[in-house]
């Protein structure tokens, strides 16, 4: 109910004079202070911290990437063709980093595998 109140507030503050963007930061603000509220509370009741190690460098590659792509989007034409090439780019380096920083494990890999089984299945359909 806090976040609610939070994000309800920071929508009446942003909304008026930024629009859409306000409302973008205002929920972007309130799921960080929810993310950040869970993790203290989860180290606190069991000790440990859900943010170490791995997920630090997901993060970290998930943030680079990030604004990479917004400073492409930026600098490039706003158009659709532009947007989904740039999706798929970063979607591409995206998992190579992931395979680079030994992110993916053997879960991961099954699930590459059945999708990558599924296509060629669905290829020698046609």
């Amino acid at each position: 109910i806090i976040f609610t109140l939070i994000n309800i507030l920071l929508d009446l503050m942003l909304v008026p004079s930024l629009g859409m963007i306000g409302a973008a930061i205002a929920t972007s603000t309130t799921q960080s202070l929810f993310i950040i509220t869970a993790v203290i509370q989860v180290r606190r009741a069991y000790g440990f911290n859900p943010l170490g190690g791995r997920m630090r460098r997901l993060i970290a590659i998930t943030l680079a990437l990030l604004i990479i792509g917004m400073v492409t989007s930026r600098i490039l034409n706003s158009n659709f063709f532009n947007a989904v090439a740039i999706s798929i780019i970063l979607l591409l380096i995206y998992a190579i980093s992931l395979y680079i920083f030994s992110l993916f494990d053997s879960e991961d890999k099954n699930i590459v595998k059945s999708i990558a089984i599924k296509l060629r299945s669905y290829k020698k359909a046609k």
